[in-house]
């Protein structure tokens, strides 16, 4: 998806006719750890045409580069705990923009001062150092710490003094072009509706009771970011003459105000010498609007005295493109497009990490796949003659046995596009090196696939594996590859070693072309097996049913292969196999599927006579206990062991196992089994621990709550007194969240009733209700069928984050919220915010979803790649039930522009679900089978 992104992007941006446009790249400090990471960044950057890198340096009042100032950014310690990466971040970025010929512009964030519910591990942080700098909310409380930016509050002389001195450390110590400031604004508070800042300072200066001034208040405080700004331009301009001051802003007059961002207040000034508006949007009329509202900004320049560093009366605006919220790149190029129709000054890219690897540990698990695919489709048809000479040169040094880096050779190639061909050809020719044939098909080599199949010949020399992937680079048309991959089968030899390799390659073409299923069925078991364990799945149920059989030699394998569809159909069958199949490792074949295991698969497995399927039952436990979803908590699960007699039965009695490996992993379940249903607390404790709660200051009682609930099932007997101090008038609303989070941790179902009337009470405190959600879901969990109506009813009504909340409550009795499905399918269809989470929800609900199948296709057509993926996880988890989508599914998978997670699921989709003919030729099979086994 991003190496498509790059490529189109290069071919707007090398052919546009627009004189001196600037084409900005926002980098953020999360894009690279090393500095190898940074000379990447520039290189990258170049290659895409990048006139201008916005490099983040700073993020929340810690830094990339060796300050006086702050401390470094944690995240870029050396690996034996030295503060620093070792090397300059800034210094380095410094050079290789000038080598690159790209202006640099050191990023910063202004106001954030801390990120995290953690506190900062340096002492010299601003955050520890100053706590009074943070913002003061109406409640009276300081910012709390969460997942969003704490900030600094503007209106104070000493933080402005001290942004002012980190920004002009940078342009006083690095020759960077200029200094780009982000969040240069109030924190505004979706969460809580917060008003900041309610301080001290900031109400002394005021003067008055911003609740019966709030225009005045507002003027106050937009004052106070524009004395800031005035400030920091003051000592940029001290420290470096030359450099630029710019500033991301928000795009709208409206959005404007609500961060207290007077823009052209500071145009009118001449404190800003460029704007960049995010106009960040993933609908292009409302980019549009945007644009029409903040191109003009630049036009209030009034520069009286005149500016000494620009002297024009307007200054540039480069509007922000948001690609990240583009699945399909042209609409990246539609919004280049539209800002290139009004009178801006170019536009900027957010960002780095969109089109290329970034060294975000988020990133890191496909990030050489994707560099690579970046770096070589970026490039096509538009470099310099020049470089076709680099790749005749690089294409000799590997001729004569020289050392050449694969990634370079690919990249040289990619840069000069089908005038590459005529040299890979020649060297095709020479020799048996097949590593070129998937250069040849990075640049539109495809009519090449004879000369492959002719090089393939049955020399033992050539590796096949090397030309099936070349065969696969060639094109992604199964019309074009299946045939030659055929052929190629039907005419090897039978004992070829790398046979599976090229089943497996015909495998990728099987679940989208008749031609590619009908071959591996005609090629025989062994094909068809393999095939299904490469991906092809459900295309091939028939055939895999078949193998299934007792006697046949591929059992084993086609076993293997049914487990991982974990298909719920089939369950029954994989359990008769455990019963009564008569080879051991068949049985432990049925084990091997992935996803959470069956109960019953694994009680019959845990007393199975052979010891390695016994010990393989025992090491899947923790597929039980670990769940696809972030927000899902192992008790889930766990409660399911604790309330299954017997399988806590077969647990323990394998701890007295005659093998070793079996009694091993037996003993810790059992001890595992131990802590998850603790004894109940002695009468004593319980009474002094709920003593501890009712008296004492706010901060012992919270401290009381917090050690209650850490004690969970074996304080449940406290649950009727905990509800009873949760139902005292004049109870502290600061208690009243860990109370009810308490309710929950403890685990007595007869609580249920009460966490419901909090849970819809509205006028209960966000974070209580929240709390309350959580507690019905624990409940839910340990048996109180009344928590998991509760949760239902209030799912369609409930506030986004609220709602978020209720799902994850639900997950861990998913298959029966079935109450839910009504609010789940409205939030699909009305895209409401939290559909992420309803996506999660129904994929674990499993076939219980089948009724919101045309919710679950019209997501497919998100906008956003993230939630194309779950809908496609959900279509997989319903089984054949959601073969009516598969014609969609396989549609979405030849869209041109799809990101490479989205069509990874496709696969799985398409190797999970049957096509409904398939599943009715299936069913004789598995009826046959079952017969077989003993059913």
């Amino acid at each position: 998806m991003r190496s498509l992104l790059a490529g189109l992007l290069l071919l707007l941006l090398a052919t546009s006719a627009v004189a001196q446009e600037e084409r900005a790249l926002w980098v953020t400090r999360y894009d690279y750890q090393s500095a190898d990471d940074v000379r990447e960044i520039f290189a990258n950057a170049a290659r895409i045409g990048v006139t201008r890198v916005l490099f983040q340096v700073r993020g929340n009042a810690s830094v990339c580069y060796p300050s006086q100032l702050e401390p470094w950014r944690e995240d870029l310690d050396s690996e034996g705990g030295a503060e620093g990466p070792g090397f300059d971040p800034l210094g380095l970025a410094v050079a290789q923009a000038q080598r690159w010929e790209i202006r640099l512009e050191a990023w910063i964030n202004v106001m954030p001062l801390w990120k995290g519910t953690g506190a900062p591990k340096r002492e010299r942080h601003p955050y520890r150092r100053h706590p009074e700098w943070v913002v003061v909310g109406s409640d009276g409380q300081p910012q709390r710490k969460s997942r969003h930016y704490v900030c600094a509050n503007p209106a104070r002389a000493d933080v402005r003094a001290h942004v002012a001195a980190v920004a002009a450390e940078i342009a006083g110590s690095y020759a960077v072009d200029g200094v780009h400031l982000d969040y240069i604004r109030y924190v505004l508070d979706l969460e809580h509706k917060l008003d900041f800042s309610r301080d001290p300072v900031s109400l002394k200066a005021f003067g008055q009771d911003p609740e019966q001034a709030p225009a005045a208040w507002a003027r106050f405080k937009a004052e106070q970011v524009t004395q800031t700004v005035r400030e920091i331009r003051a000592a940029v301009r001290k420290a470096n003459p030359r450099a630029r001051l710019t500033a991301a802003v928000f795009p709208t007059r409206e959005s404007r105000a609500k961060v207290h961002q007077d823009v052209e207040c500071w145009v009118k000034e001449g404190l800003i010498d460029a704007l960049y508006p995010m106009t960040y949007a993933d609908d292009d009329a409302e980019f549009e609007r945007r644009l029409r509202e903040s191109v003009p900004l630049g036009r209030a320049a009034q520069r009286d005295p005149p500016d000494p560093v620009l002297s024009d009366p307007t200054i540039p605006v480069v509007p922000g493109v948001a690609v990240f919220r583009h699945s399909d790149p042209r609409q990246t190029l539609r919004q280049i497009q539209a800002v290139r129709a009004h009178p801006s000054a170019g536009f900027a890219l957010f960002c780095y990490a969109s089109f290329f690897r970034s060294a975000d540990r988020a990133e890191l698990a496909t990030a050489d796949a994707r560099l690579r695919r970046a770096r070589i489709e970026a490039l096509a048809q538009l470099a310099p003659q020049g470089q076709l000479a680099e790749v005749e040169r690089l294409i000799e040094l590997d001729r004569e046995g020289g050392l050449v880096e694969q990634d370079e050779l690919a990249a040289a190639v990619a840069s000069v596009g089908t005038r590459a061909l005529p040299l890979l050809r020649a060297r095709l020719g020479q020799g048996r090196n097949l590593s070129f044939a998937p250069l040849l098909g990075l640049v539109g080599g495809g009519a090449e696939a004879s000369l492959l199949r002719a090089r393939c010949g049955g020399d033992d020399r050539v590796s096949r594996r090397r030309f099936a992937a070349g065969l696969q680079a060639l094109t992604r048309d199964p019309q074009g590859v299946v045939p030659v991959l055929v052929a190629c089968l039907e005419e090897a030899p039978d004992a070829l070693r790398d046979r599976p390799q090229l089943f497996a390659a015909l495998a990728r073409y099987a679940p989208r072309s008749a031609a590619a299923r009908a071959a591996l069925v005609r090629l025989g078991d062994e094909a068809a097996v393999v095939a299904a364990r490469s991906g092809a799945g459900c295309a091939l149920l028939p055939q895999l049913l078949a193998c299934a059989a007792p006697a046949h030699p591929e059992a084993p394998a086609a076993v293997a292969a049914l487990a991982r569809l974990a298909s719920p159909p089939l369950q029954p069958l994989l359990r008769a196999v455990l019963r009564a199949h008569p080879e051991a490792r068949v049985r432990r074949a049925a084990l091997s599927g992935r996803g959470v295991p069956d109960l019953e698969l694994l009680e019959l497995a845990l007393g199975d006579p052979d010891p390695a399927v016994r010990e393989l039952a025992l090491r899947r436990l923790p597929g039980l206990v670990r769940t696809p979803y972030p927000q899902a908590p192992s008790r889930a699960v766990a409660s399911r062991l604790l309330r299954d007699p017997q399988l806590r039965r077969e647990i323990r009695s394998l701890v007295e196992d005659p093998s070793p490996g079996v009694a091993r992993v037996a003993r810790r379940w059992s001890k595992r089994l131990r802590n998850l249903r603790p004894e109940p607390l002695p009468p004593a404790r319980l009474a002094a621990a709920l003593a501890s709660v009712r008296s004492g200051t706010l901060a012992e009682r919270a401290g009381a709550l917090a050690r209650l609930s850490s004690l969970g099932p074996a304080a449940q007997a406290a649950g009727a007194a905990l509800e009873g101090i949760a139902r005292e008038h004049g109870l502290p609303a600061e208690l009243r969240p860990s109370l009810l989070r308490a309710l929950g941790q403890v685990g007595d179902p007869a609580r249920a009733p009460y966490l419901a009337r909090a849970l819809a009470a509205p006028e209960l405190a966000m974070d209580a209700r929240l709390q309350a959600a959580a507690a019905l879901g624990r409940l839910a969990e340990v048996g109180a069928s009344d928590a998991v109506a509760a949760i239902c009813s209030q799912l369609d009504a409930a506030p986004p984050r609220l709602a978020s909340v209720l799902c994850d409550a639900l997950h861990g009795v998913a298959p029966a919220a079935s109450a839910a499905l009504p609010a789940l399918r409205r939030a699909l269809r009305e895209r409401r915010s939290w559909r992420d989470r309803a996506l999660l929800l129904l994929e674990a609900m499993g076939p219980s979803a089948a009724p919101a199948l045309p919710e679950l296709v019209q997501c497919l057509g998100a906008a956003s790649p993230y939630e194309r993926r779950l809908a496609l996880q959900a279509l997989r988890r319903l089984g054949p039930l959601a073969a009516p989508a598969l014609p969609r599914v396989a549609a979405l998978l030849e869209e041109p522009y799809v990101a490479e997670e989205v069509r990874w699921a496709c696969l799985d989709a398409l190797e999970a679900i049957p096509a409904t003919e398939t599943w009715r030729a299936s069913q004789g099979a598995l009826r046959r089978l079952l017969k077989a086994c003993g059913q």
